[in-house]
């Protein structure tokens, strides 16, 4: 069985706020995206989970995701502890991070193995040189493959 492909959205409004969210997957008060193999009533093994930050929406014609690191992702408890920095980045949890040509779309793998909540932080540079940002959302995966 294969990975199902989704899409988060993601939207940095005018106070930097950052918000999620997606017809694909839940994503819970803006930030907890939730993974079930199960969620369309077929069985899938994961998920490749594509983070777009479309120009036209909310200020993020000048934001694209940061190259030179565009994520981190850690095991959390259910206070969201979420990755500080590199040093608490850890792999195996969200695989293969590839940035589009335009730094807009974010592709990672997400083998949804094993019941985890894990934290991450997406990060992005300002194209004007305002000081970059990271957010820090929380991934709960639901299930493993059967």
């Amino acid at each position: 069985m294969a990975q199902r492909r989704v899409t988060v959205f993601v939207t940095i409004n005018s106070r930097n706020d950052i918000r999620l969210h997606s017809s694909d997957v839940p994503v819970v008060q803006d930030f907890i995206v939730q993974f079930d193999n199960n969620q369309t009533g077929a069985h899938f093994d994961g998920f490749l989970v594509d983070f777009s930050l479309p120009a036209d929406s909310g200020q993020n014609a000048v934001w694209t995701f940061n190259p030179g690191g565009p994520i981190w992702v850690k095991l959390a408890d259910r206070r969201g502890a979420c990755p500080r920095n590199q040093n608490d980045h850890q792999q195996g949890i969200l695989t293969n991070p590839t940035l589009s040509a335009d730094n807009r779309t974010l592709t990672v793998g997400n083998a949804n193995a094993v019941v985890q909540y894990f934290g991450f932080a997406l990060r992005f540079v300002n194209l004007n040189g305002a000081p970059d940002l990271t957010y820090d959302p929380i991934g709960n995966n639901q299930n493993g493959p059967q």
